[in-house]
């Protein structure tokens, strides 16, 4: 296995790891809604978490079944590196303005009224509050890593280009 190979194994790896992290926190944050339906941001982060995944494992399986088109495998994880990114801004645009603490009444209520946190309890409210924002973050890392397996595998698509060219010349 080459280098290139080596270093694109982990970034697979990487991203199945935080997509399992974003949708492990956004199925949580769902599951802790009390009231009325999960907005649609908790929704779409674990769209982005499922299909992250599955983006990362086919990358992976990729690596070691030649029938899998290069091309394809870099179109989605392009194509994941977007939706972590939407889901990303999304929660970033939702949380604005929150801050995870009690400094005063003011935040308490703000807490209790935001459509991603808002909960009956102040420990789940605070809870639910922290995981939104780690899910924020880990989505925006996400996008990156997948981000950067993009690169890596026009790398690759660019070295076995250039290994054909002299294997014809020769």
């Amino acid at each position: 296995m080459t280098g290139l190979r080596r270093v694109t194994l982990g970034t697979w790896i990487l991203q199945i790891i935080f997509a399992i992290v974003v949708l492990g926190l956004c199925t949580d944050l769902m599951n802790t809604q009390r009231r009325g339906e999960p907005p649609i941001t908790t929704k779409y982060g674990v769209f982005a978490g499922v299909f992250g995944l599955v983006a990362a494992v086919l990358g992976l399986v990729a690596l070691f079944v030649d029938a899998i088109p290069a091309s394809m495998v870099v179109f989605l994880d392009a194509a994941s590196a977007l939706i972590f990114l939407a889901g990303g801004i999304a929660y970033t645009v939702g949380l604005k303005g929150i801050r995870c603490e009690f400094e005063d009444n003011k935040m308490a209520e703000k807490l209790y009224e935001h459509s991603l946190v808002g909960l009956d309890v102040s420990t789940d409210v605070l809870s639910n509050c922290r995981k939104a924002t780690a899910s924020q973050a880990m989505q925006f890392v996400t996008s990156a890593v997948a981000l950067i397996t993009v690169s890596l595998g026009f790398l690759a698509q660019r070295d076995r280009q250039l290994g054909n060219q002299r294997r014809a010349h020769v």
